[in-house]
């Protein structure tokens, strides 16, 4: 679980060498209709389905 607590000013000192993905991933997380759509998706197929992924324009990098 993430310690960063986006209500604290002092956790945003940490996050001035975060790059652009990092800031993109929390806010999405943070969306109401993300979360929704999220667990819609899984309650239906069991995971995240590639249809789930270019609705949200999620890319995955390994």
């Amino acid at each position: 679980m993430s310690k960063f607590d986006r209500r604290s000013p002092e956790s945003y000192q940490s996050v001035t060498a975060g790059e652009t993905s990092d800031f993109a991933w929390e806010s999405l997380r943070h969306n109401p209709e993300y979360q929704a759509d999220y667990r819609d998706t899984l309650s239906k197929h069991g995971q995240v389905t590639p249809q789930f992924r270019r609705r949200w324009g999620l890319c995955f990098r390994s």
